[in-house]
């Protein structure tokens, strides 16, 4: 990718024939063409119309009629238009209801800022959550992958969230040791059908718009490490967290591509030992292939899959793979 001025921290999506950065620290957004040349650049921090009302951005999504939407570290959500005019800002309305109790109470959940994906279908915006809540985690509650959700549904067009969608397998409740591989990957068709993939299971699962089971399917990736390891405090999970993540294998991504009607899985096999990317069509494994490490895909530029093994802050460099797969 051409070189820019940046922070080089952000998240990389494909929008129609171009390739976008947005750079998380300064509130940028850049636009690149296929090949990786800059075209311009948008918003920045600041309280005119084209620019965004926030300290740091923490996740964005492309909205179906082409709108912006950004949100930052204390839920303030900002919608812009084609061009990057400032169309709406709010702050999301958790809906708390004292009447909901436990589980079910969407001001319980927080964003998953860590692992953040947010998909649009029709006037809500869909994102990934967990719980927080002194009574209610992962760590101390013995029923929390039985009964904690997983989504958000937002409303666009109110501000509200309105439910929290979708659990765990049954997996995480019969496991302990899956308990630290509880991020959810998932991606949404044109249709509004959702695409589910967990950290620690090898199944993939698909839900209609109104989040009802279709289909369950998927295979293991090959060689992954299986190092299981159970914490049982706050501070064994702190000191151990990161290090254990990086020695297991786990899935890390998945994007459903409208254009080829492909399934794009990727895995880590742990221990540093390189990456997998799974290729599904219409619930079939038809290739398992060998990627580097950190490996994720971006999106689709027809002939092209696009992905990245993520930014290299300290050369500041962003590096793109790109690919094709014959016709299946």
């Amino acid at each position: 990718m051409e070189s820019i001025i940046s922070s080089y921290v952000g998240k990389l999506f494909i929008n129609n024939e171009n390739i976008g950065f947005v750079d998380q620290r300064f509130c940028w957004v850049f636009m690149f063409d296929k090949d990786g040349m800059f075209i311009e650049r948008h918003l920045g921090q600041g309280h005119g119309p084209m620019e965004i009302e926030t300290g740091v951005i923490e996740g964005y999504a492309l909205l179906n009629d082409g709108s912006y939407f950004f949100i930052g570290r204390s839920t303030d959500g900002h919608i812009f238009d084609e061009q990057f005019q400032r169309k709406e800002t709010f702050i999301i309305n958790r809906n708390a209801n004292k009447n909901v109790k436990g589980y079910e109470q969407p001001y319980f959940y927080t964003i998953c800022y860590e692992n953040l994906i947010m998909k649009n279908y029709g006037d809500y915006l869909y994102y990934n959550l967990f719980l927080a809540h002194p009574k209610y985690n992962f760590l101390s509650a013995s029923d929390y992958h039985k009964k904690a959700h997983i989504i958000s549904k937002l409303n666009l067009q109110t501000g509200v969230m309105e439910q929290v969608l979708g659990h765990y397998p049954e997996i995480y409740a019969k496991d302990k040791s899956l308990r630290q591989l509880s991020f959810v990957n998932f991606d949404m068709d044109s249709n509004g059908n959702f695409y589910v993939s967990y950290e620690a299971d090898s199944l993939i699962y698909t839900f209609d718009k109104d989040f009802s089971p279709l289909t369950t399917f998927g295979y293991r990736g090959s060689n992954m490490v299986d190092r299981r390891v159970i914490f049982n405090t706050i501070d064994e999970y702190n000191e151990n967290y990161m290090q254990n993540r990086r020695e297991r294998g786990m899935y890390n991504g998945l994007n459903y591509i409208d254009e080829t009607g492909l399934l794009l899985r990727t895995y880590q096999k742990g221990s540093g030992t390189g990456g997998g990317l799974q290729i599904y069509k219409q619930s079939v494994l038809i290739g398992d292939v060998d990627v580097p490490d950190g490996f994720k895909i971006i999106g689709y530029i027809a002939p092209y899959y696009y992905a990245s093994c993520g930014i290299d802050e300290d050369n500041e460099r962003i590096v793109l793979q790109r690919f094709k797969l014959q016709e299946l």
